[in-house]
């Protein structure tokens, strides 16, 4: 006599990612627990449980670009188990954009100003300032002031958000400016 045995339902999926990823990341998904009969296999789904197929196997890697509900069972030769799923959140990747007031060239006894405009505005963002491509930021926070002819360069921010999602600004130039005038600087 031949027994085969019957496939048990997963117990519970897991996410590498925490189930919190952000836009663009990819996060794998794990069966925990469960057991599979003789010729059986994992599916997973999106949608609904034998709904749009993403793969098969105990473990895949998925890109996720929204916030999706996996669903995964046993299915075989046996039976059909009833799903387990797990939804993986998509933490919101803010924009950012910096512009500088009141100029973008200087004179020895001219300074400016760099404002970063986030959207969405959430709390627990950290804002890093880099000048000309350096390793490591120039100043923190909303604004950058008081720039002056000694500090022109190429200036961009990037914002962190409490989930560890970053994006990165688009670049200002501050210059030196062309002038008649004799300056005698510092002093």
């Amino acid at each position: 006599v031949t027994i085969q045995t019957n496939s048990f339902a997963v117990d519970s999926i897991s996410s590498s990612s925490g189930q919190n990823i952000c836009k663009g990341g990819n996060t794998n998904l794990t069966v925990v627990g469960g057991q599979l009969g003789v010729g059986d296999n994992w599916q997973w789904y999106t949608g609904s449980c034998g709904g749009t197929l993403v793969g098969t196997g105990a473990s895949i890697t998925v890109p996720v670009n929204a916030t999706t509900t996996y669903y995964v069972r046993a299915e075989g030769t046996c039976n059909t188990t009833t799903c387990a799923s797990v939804t993986v959140t998509i933490n919101t990747v803010p924009t950012i954009s910096i512009a500088a007031a009141p100029y973008t060239a200087l004179t020895p006894l001219l300074k400016t100003n760099l404002t970063a405009t986030v959207t969405p505005v959430a709390t627990g963002n950290v804002i890093e300032w880099y000048k000309d491509n350096g390793l490591f930021p120039v100043g923190t926070g909303l604004t950058l002031t008081n720039i002056n002819v000694d500090q022109v360069g190429s200036y961009r921010a990037r914002i962190t958000t409490a989930a560890g999602c970053t994006a990165t600004s688009n670049i200002v130039n501050i210059t030196d400016s062309v002038t008649s005038q004799l300056f005698v600087y510092p002093n």
